[in-house]
This record gives C-alpha cells, sequence and structure tokens, in this order.
C-alpha cells in the first residue's frame, strides 16, 4: 500500500509492505486484517498531521560497533529459540531449511548480492538502525559487512540450536560472541525512561506485584519471564511506564505494531503479549491499584484448516508402534540409554495410556506402582508437572506387560526413566520435553507422521477414538485421560484401579511381526 506523500515523513516509508506466504488461500483470509492495520498506521499519521501531536520519539543514537551488533543479534536468536522450546513441542519438530541455511552462508562469505542481503536480513538490520545501534546506509560498504557479522551470528546460533536437539544442556559459546556482548537495553532504557513511576501506576511495578501475588514469589519461574518481554514491549511502545498511558486504542496500536511492523503471529500476540497486558491490568484493578480497564482490542486468528483426524488411524498407529517394537540401541552411539528407552517405549505407551508425551517421558521409576495386582502407572505433579495439577493413576494394557515393560523399569536405576539425571539442579519438565521432541523428529524423520498429525500427540487424540470404538465408558475414558469431568455427577464417587485396569484390557492388541 501506497503511502501519502504528506504522511511519508511521519510513517518512515514510501510504501507499507506485509508478506503474507506462499499459500494464496491463507494470504486471502489474512488480506483484510493487513489492510486494516495498514489504514490504522495511515489513519494514525494523518491525525498527528492535523493536530500537531509529536510522534513517538525514536531512540536516541547509541551506536554500537559491528560485532556488537552481531553478538546482540547472536544472543537474541538464542533467547527466540529458547522461548519458541517452551511454548510448543511444533517448534522443535520442525526441519531445518538447508535452502535458507546455504543463502545465510552466501551472505557470511560475501557472495551474496545486496537484493538477497535485503530479503534474508533486512529486517534485522533496520531494526537495528531504529534502534539507534548504527546508521549505515543500505548497500554501503559498512552495511554490508554488518550483513555479514549478523550471518555468521545465525550460522553460530544454528549450531547451539542443533546442540539443544541433541539434549545437550551445556553449550560452549563462541569468544567473539563472548568478548562483544553489550548491555544496549539497559543503555536504552537508562536513556529513555523518565523518571521512576510510583508503585501504583507503573506498569513494571504492577506486573511484580501481580505476578507475585500469583506465584507466590518474586516471580523468576518461566511464565514470568516469558510474559516479562511483552510487558517491555508495550512500555516502550507507549513510551510510557506510566500506566495512565494505557487506552484501548492505544492497545489496538500496539497490537497493529507487533503483528505488521515486527511480524509477531496473530496466535502468539494474542496468547502471550495480550494475554500478559490484560491479566496485569484485571489483577490491578482488582485490588484497587487502578481505576478497572476494559482491555476490548485483539488480533484476528485464522482458523487452522483440517483435511483430516487429528490423531492416527489404526494403521498408521501400528506402523509408528511397529517401528518402535523394532528399535535397537546401536553398539556405537553418543545416544543416551534414557533416549533410546524412550524411543521404545513412549510410543506404546501414548498408545495405551492417551497421555500427554511429557507425561510419559517425566516418568520416574517409583511412579510404576502395583496395586491388588495390577500394575499401573501413576501420572503426578511431583515428577514434573501436569496439566490439571493433580494425580492420575493408569493402569498398564497386558500388551506393555507382556513386551517387558514392568522388566524393563525393574533393571532401570532410581530416577526418572527416559531423560538422563544431571549433577545439581535439573529442570524435570525441560528435560521431559527434550527427550519428546527427540522421539517426535526421530518418528518423523521415518516418514510415518502423516500431514496434520502431531507425532505423539497424535496418540492422545487416537486413544478417545478407539475408546469409543472398543465401548469404553466416557467417564473412564476421560478419568484416564486426566480430563475434566462433562457433569458436576462425574465428580462424585472414585474410578478404581480394578475398574480402569477393565476398561483399558478393552483396548485389543497391536498385530506386530
Amino acid at each position: 500500500m501506497g503511502v501519502p506523500k504528506e504522511l511519508r515523513d511521519l510513517i518512515g516509508k514510501r510504501e507499507l509492505i506485509k508478506a503474507l506466504g506462499g499459500d494464496r488461500q491463507v494470504a486471502l483470509r489474512a488480506l483484510p486484517e493487513v489492510i486494516a492495520g495498514f489504514n490504522r498506521q495511515i489513519d494514525d499519521a494523518r491525525e498527528r498531521l492535523q493536530t500537531g501531536s509529536p510522534a513517538r520519539q525514536p531512540p536516541a543514537f547509541c551506536p554500537l560497533t559491528i560485532e556488537e551488533i552481531a553478538a546482540r543479534h547472536y544472543r537474541e536468536q538464542l533467547e527466540l529459540d529458547e522461548e519458541f522450546r517452551d511454548l510448543s513441542s511444533e517448534y522443535s519438530n520442525s526441519l531445518i531449511d538447508d535452502q535458507h541455511i546455504n543463502k545465510i552462508k552466501e551472505i557470511a562469505s560475501a557472495k551474496a548480492n545486496n537484493d538477497l542481503i535485503s530479503n534474508l536480513l533486512g529486517n534485522a538490520i533496520e531494526r537495528y538502525r531504529t534502534h539507534g545501534f548504527h546508521d549505515f546506509p543500505a548497500g554501503s560498504p559498512s552495511w554490508r559487512r554488518l550483513a555479514r557479522f549478523i550471518a555468521h551470528a545465525e550460522l553460530e546460533a544454528l549450531h547451539r540450536t542443533c546442540e539443544r536437539d541433541e539434549a545437550k544442556l551445556e553449550i560452549t559459546h563462541p569468544q567473539w560472541a563472548l568478548d562483544h556482548l553489550p548491555n544496549p537495553t539497559k543503555q536504552f532504557q537508562e536513556q529513555t525512561t523518565s523518571e521512576k513511576q510510583p508503585e501504583e501506576t507503573s506498569i513494571r511495578a504492577l506486573f511484580k506485584l501481580c505476578r507475585k501475588a500469583k506465584t507466590g514469589s518474586d516471580g523468576d519461574g518461566r511464565t514470568t519471564e516469558a510474559y516479562t518481554r511483552p510487558i517491555e514491549s508495550l512500555i516502550e511502545f507507549l513510551g510510557s511506564d506510566n500506566v495512565t498511558a494505557i487506552t484501548n486504542r492505544k492497545i489496538s496500536k500496539w497490537l497493529s505494531h507487533l503483528q505488521f511492523e515486527q511480524g509477531l503471529a496473530p496466535k502468539t500476540i494474542n496468547s502471550r503479549y495480550l494475554s500478559a497486558v490484560k491479566s496485569t491490568l484485571k489483577w490491578a484493578g482488582n485490588h484497587g491499584y487502578i481505576d478497572p480497564i476494559a482491555i476490548t482490542a485483539s488480533v484476528t486468528v485464522p482458523k487452522k484448516r483440517l483435511n483430516r483426524e487429528k490423531g492416527y488411524n489404526a494403521d498408521e498407529a501400528a506402523k509408528v508402534l511397529q517401528f518402535a517394537f523394532n528399535y535397537q540401541r546401536p553398539k556405537e552411539t553418543r545416544e543416551s540409554i534414557q533416549l533410546s528407552a524412550a524411543k521404545r517405549w513412549a510410543p506404546w505407551l501414548a498408545h495405551f495410556t492417551g497421555a500427554r508425551i511429557g507425561e510419559i517421558t517425566q516418568l520416574r521409576k517409583q511412579d510404576i506402582l502395583q496395586k491388588d495386582g495390577i500394575p499401573y502407572l501413576r501420572i503426578t505433579p511431583d515428577a514434573g508437572t501436569t496439566k490439571t495439577g493433580h494425580y492420575r493413576d493408569v493402569p498398564l494394557h497386558r500388551q506393555l506387560i507382556d513386551q517387558g515393560f514392568l522388566k524393563f523399569v525393574e533393571d532401570t536405576e532410581q530416577g526418572p526413566l527416559f531423560y538422563p539425571k544431571r549433577e545439581g539442579k535439573q529442570d524435570p519438565v525441560k528435560s521431559a520435553e527434550t527427550i519428546s521432541n527427540r522421539v517426535a523428529k526421530w518418528i518423523k524423520g521415518a516418514g510415518l507422521v502423516p500431514a496434520e498429525v502431531a507425532p505423539l500427540h497424535g496418540f492422545r487424540h487416537a486413544f478417545k477414538t478407539n475408546a469409543r470404538i472398543h465401548g469404553l465408558s466416557d467417564r473412564i475414558a476421560d478419568a484416564i485421560q486426566g480430563h475434566a469431568g462433562r457433569t458436576a455427577g462425574d465428580d462424585y464417587g472414585d474410578v478404581t484401579i480394578a475398574v480402569r485396569k477393565r476398561e483399558i484390557d478393552k483396548l485389543p492388541d497391536v498385530s506386530i511381526a
């Protein structure tokens, strides 16, 4: 969309452009919201031009060396990798684009032309310019040199992400990144933050109070860390830490900025950025710190098209289970014993329990129990986490016992069954998630996962389907999977181990060679 001539100085661009991807149908659905966002930017600029109100002031010029900018980029890429891994297993299960990597290598080796640099790294270079870290004209020698260093940072960050894919907790950072890593965020805040707002009106202070009230701590948890970035993003956009600067219209403009200028996905904006702000403001209003602010602005999330069921069908599940059954740990391998065990048993446990994969890979030896002659596994938050925060007991299907799962558990040392136990402090949730991602990637790499089916979560969907096919009680199937009861009556009475075992055994054995 072209920017009117009189507004170009205010917007800083001649044209507003947004890539909509290669899928024409998806692009057509996203187009109206993109056009609406462009119109809001133009309307905002026209309003400022007519009223004479100043635009948000850009950050003060705070030049960094090219090496410092590259080191900052390296750090940001790893922080994003860490954040995306915590959000969903889909990110870690995605495949590396070799063609993209080859183009980055062209830039790093100075073989790329300016158009390729602009297409791949132009947004990053421009972002650092708008932050005041450099003022290199596009196409200049300094601009190309900066692109080379950022490309090197991208490749180094990719090496680290691959190491994380291999479940390595200790990684070695390149010395050049450590030597040149500045703290420009702190410098920027020191230069642009006015007098500290009192606790009652400071957005940062209210956020910290809210998190402390909800978590009972000073907010060092992973969720608090993830929500800190949205709060800081809003403060930077507003140019103020004062909660009185927040209005619905400004929130709407902030959301458009996140979507159309920073390129964030609508789902991420709604679930992370908007959620953090609304939760903080709602808490502050309920507890009398501020007058209630009703935030109604949001971003439209395009509906995902589904061309088939989410779970495996019987034939697809049998192929994955046969693949896992046949797995033998190579004699010469760096693969941990626990990962090998997860490849062998996690798909089968997922098939016959319908549990979330993280609940399986966090299991410990002490979680495999027996009562009244019935062996069962206890899925408990003590082992890491459960979505509901409650434990549940799931009897083992006869085929798991026949295949020797109990013998495997008996021969295993105390502690986690499917991830290596580390010395010192260890996050069991993260360790279990790393293993589940590795198993999912292993199955997907064998070409056994249909499109639109999650490699391991597909078993959870399939369990519910199998339960209905083979006549399991809906209430008992919900209890086995940890789903909430559908009526108030479901909360009365207990679903005993014997009853669960009776229903589990209605599921037929999987035919394997």
